[in-house]
């Protein structure tokens, strides 16, 4: 499990600067919505939020760079969305605060911060995973 999100820390890092350099505004209004379907999220279960999750991560790195979201969708299919840690609600909270940083980086145009947010993110996953 820990090489796995080793392994996703640096090629989602990657997607998310590249993303950050190649994005349309159009692209990054997606992005956006799909994060407020995760913020408005209501009712469910973690599985529905996972797949919310996923939705944006790769809305995210689709709007960069195919290849690298190919690959990063490859170590994705190891943690299927009903093992989630979006089913916890404290994880939850905390990983959508890690999004909005992302957002704001992305919104910015800062590339090299949303890489490290990205980053960040994926290692706080992997801390709380452990943890639960």
């Amino acid at each position: 499990m820990r090489d796995v999100y080793l392994l996703r820390a640096e090629i989602e890092a990657l997607a998310t600067a590249v993303a950050c350099e190649r994005m349309t505004d159009e692209q990054f209004d997606r992005i956006e919505a799909v994060h407020e379907e995760i913020r408005n999220h209501r009712g469910g279960d973690g599985e529905d939020l996972a797949v919310l999750n996923r939705r944006l991560h790769f809305t995210i790195y689709h709007a960069g760079s195919e290849l690298i979201a190919s690959h990063a969708s490859s170590l994705w299919q190891l943690f299927p969305p009903r093992v989630t840690i979006w089913a916890d609600p404290d994880a939850a909270r905390a990983l959508a605060a890690d999004h909005d940083e992302i957002i704001a980086a992305l919104r910015d145009r800062d590339a090299k911060r949303a890489q490290n947010c990205a980053r960040d993110h994926v290692l706080h996953a992997a801390k709380l995973r452990e943890h639960l």
